[in-house]
């Protein structure tokens, strides 16, 4: 999403297009394009040839729309057009996508077209109903904190915080900016003008997200992008399953796995991993889809139990069936002790008193278990690999440096006896760990 400050130029437009290029956004929303109207020739120009769009036209030299979709990854439908906002019902093109409503819009400067830009977005929100997202330059803000100076218009902040109320949308927040506009002076005016809200329930269907602001280039405002799939590349945690020990061959490779390195000091943090490594990889191999297992022993009994009805099975094809038979059993039953085990009883309790806000906690916890930014020697890092840089210098100075006291208590003069401690100072023995 991006105020261009118009795209009448073909440098602007160039910027825009390698803005797409190198970002591969599936969906862009441009503010303030100073066009009245958009061919398809200038459309490629601005997104590429793979994506459909449409737009409100500018008035005059003033405002303009456009929003536009990967085609390949979203159909449109039900498009709305207003003074001051696009709206438009995406539906994904991958299967089981839930329709979604998308406004971008533009706020205008006068304080009365202000109040007619609010109660254009409230008609369409009671005419439409569904997970909403809203995005765009709103030029209103609601919060003191959204400007780096005290002129502030109250009334317009109480107006533009009333309509966020009545309509529940929730802010998605900017990491490492405070603001998205700068009128460009030695002494610039800073506001947080270009937003994005949703609904609680687009929150809960995108709940992986997070929004982080781009570099500004040849217009005042920054863009924004929005990521909606953060965690995917996440390793999955390792977790223990009790069952495990009940199964032969645990205790063979918790072993095979225990035994690796040589230093006692420092090798159990390895051992450790290697132990979770390698039930990892044995859990996989031998209990993975324990469904498709039961599947392909039940189709094996059928075959033999209709063989047996036209002849006498053979022995090999006798003692198959009922090892199969005990292995239906053993897979039932394991696979309701892992459902069992995995399961707990407060979270359905709560899940099934109240399902949506349930699950409208669980993506908000979810959402508090990704580092978005940190601060390091006073500079807010939000790219990934910088703060995963800046985590390692910052534990590897740390740990391991030596500390000398510079004041001690003399236990001698206020005739407490001394006790000699260095032996918590020796290295763990085998034994030991």
């Amino acid at each position: 999403m991006w105020n261009v400050r118009g795209l009448n130029e073909r440098a602007r437009r160039n910027v825009v297009k390698e803005f797409v290029l190198l970002l591969k956004p599936t969906i862009v929303c441009i503010q303030e394009t100073k066009l009245s109207s958009i061919c398809n020739n200038v459309a490629v120009e601005i997104v590429g040839a793979s994506f459909d769009y449409d737009f409100v036209p500018a008035d005059g030299a003033a405002g303009g729309i456009m929003l536009a979709w990967a085609r390949d990854c979203w159909s449109v439908d039900s498009l709305h057009r207003g003074r001051f906002s696009l709206t438009a019902r995406f539906s994904s093109r991958a299967p089981l996508g839930q329709p979604w409503w998308i406004s971008v819009v533009y706020g205008p400067q006068l304080d009365s077209d202000k109040i007619e830009f609010l109660d254009e977005l409230r008609q369409f929100r009671a005419a439409s109903l569904g997970p909403w997202f809203l995005c765009g330059d709103f030029n209103m803000i609601y919060r003191a904190q959204d400007k780096n100076n005290d002129r502030l218009d109250r009334r317009s902040m109480r107006r533009f915080r009333a309509f966020l109320d009545q309509l529940q949308l929730e802010e998605i927040n900017m990491v490492g900016r405070l603001y998205t506009w700068s009128s460009r002076r030695e002494q610039p005016t800073l506001e947080l003008l270009d937003r994005m809200f949703a609904t609680a329930d687009w929150l809960s269907a995108f709940p992986n997200h997070v929004l982080k602001p781009l570099s500004s280039d040849c217009s005042d405002h920054c863009p924004l992008l929005l990521h909606h799939h953060v965690y995917n590349g996440a390793k999955r945690r390792f977790k223990f399953e009790p069952y495990w020990i009940k199964l032969p061959g645990y205790m063979e490779v918790v072993a095979a796995a225990w035994a690796f390195g040589a230093d006692p000091f420092r090798i159990l943090d390895h051992k450790l991993r290697n132990v979770a490594k390698a039930l990892r990889s044995w859990s996989n191999s031998k209990l993975s889809n324990i469904r498709m297992q039961l599947a392909m022993a039940r189709e094996v009994i059928l075959c033999l139990d209709g063989e047996q009805e036209r002849r006498p099975l053979d022995s090999w094809e006798f003692n198959l069936h009922c090892a199969l038979k005990r292995q239906v059993l053993g897979l039932a039953s394991l696979s309701r002790t892992i459902a069992r085990q995995r399961s707990r009883i407060l979270f359905l309790a709560e899940g099934d008193a109240n399902t949506k806000f349930y699950h409208l906690q669980a993506c908000h916890r979810n959402r508090h278990n990704h580092i978005d930014s940190i601060i390091s020697d006073g500079s807010q890092l939000i790219n990934d690999r910088e703060m995963e840089d800046a985590l390692y210098n910052h534990y590897n100075t740390i740990l391991g440096v030596n500390f000398e006291r510079t004041r001690r208590i003399a236990f001698e003069a206020i005739g407490l006896p001394s006790v000699d401690l260095d032996a918590l100072e020796v290295l763990f023995t085998e034994d030991e760990v």
